[in-house]
């Protein structure tokens, strides 16, 4: 069974969040997106 990993970065000045997954020796990307409200306020408090 495989688990999701989420990660935040910033790029032009606005919040992104990956979604990713390993896979035997490789990492893949589910998806890209602009983050929301909920994950740019978790963001902001760490």
């Amino acid at each position: 069974m495989n688990q999701d990993f989420l990660q935040f970065g910033m790029i032009a000045q606005k919040l992104w969040t990956a979604v990713y997954t390993h896979r035997a020796d490789q990492v893949r990307i589910i998806s890209i997106r602009r983050s929301h409200d909920r994950e740019r306020e978790c963001y902001k408090n760490e």
